[in-house]
């Protein structure tokens, strides 16, 4: 399943269980009643205390066994980056959530409040989104579409390049390369999702000089070219 724009709804949801994973972040905030969510790594129940983040393909299966209403958030990557969150992330709802949460309800009842519920989201992500523990890794967030030698990174942190591979394996579980390519291919999935730019245009725009390298990269992670990605995506024929 894929999304252009941001959906904020309220939404109820059956005893019947359904399971399915999205390439797009969800934010569910409990208003009523309670709802089951079952992953890979766990089985929880959202309640009234919690608000649940999914992130993209993250397989779960959801019901609910009691009346229940939530007020759901469906955003697009491009709009909302928690990097290398790949779990299901529950928060506790404090205070400052639930002011969220009373804003886009507020919204829902507004025309014209696409811009606003944007802003709320934006907001929203800074609270989430964790702040890096290292320079070499917030340098690579914000530069991943430029040559990035290893041997600078290294440096960042202090270290021999063939001990800073074993450190970054160990913190972020892949090496350096493969995070690099993780950005790249999350940028352009959502370059082809949401723009016109040919394919060209966005190797060039996620740090290939070539079409080809960007098409390796998509066949590596996805098992199909850019060109595919993108059809398949407009058809709803992939999850």
């Amino acid at each position: 399943m894929s999304i252009r724009q941001t959906v904020c709804e309220r939404r109820i949801y059956s005893d019947r269980p359904h399971t399915h994973e999205h390439d797009y972040y969800q934010i569910l905030f409990p208003l009523k009643g309670t709802l089951n969510v079952e992953t890979r790594q766990k089985d929880s129940q959202l309640d009234q205390r919690h608000l649940l983040i999914l992130p993209p393909q993250c397989e779960h299966t959801y019901y609910a066994n009691e009346r229940n209403e939530f007020l759901v958030l469906d955003i697009p990557i491009g709009m909302f980056q928690i990097h290398d969150v790949k779990n299901e992330r529950y928060l506790a709802l404090n205070d400052k959530w639930k002011s969220i949460r009373f804003l886009l309800l507020n919204e829902l009842e507004e025309a014209d409040s696409a811009t606003r519920i944007q802003d709320l989201i934006q907001y929203a992500a800074r609270l989430v989104t964790p702040k890096p523990e290292s320079p070499s890794i917030q340098y690579i967030q914000n530069h991943f579409n430029e040559a990035i030698s290893l041997e600078k990174l290294a440096a960042m942190e202090n270290y021999s390049p063939s001990y800073y591979i074993q450190w970054f394996h160990k913190k972020m579980g892949m090496t350096p390369v493969k995070y690099i390519q993780k950005l790249r291919v999350n940028h352009a999935k959502h370059l082809l999702l949401n723009t016109n730019y040919t394919i060209q245009q966005i190797a060039h725009l996620v740090g290939y000089e070539h079409q080809s390298s960007l098409t390796r990269l998509f066949q590596k992670f996805k098992g199909i070219t850019p060109n595919r990605y993108k059809l398949d995506k407009n058809n709803q024929n992939f999850g």
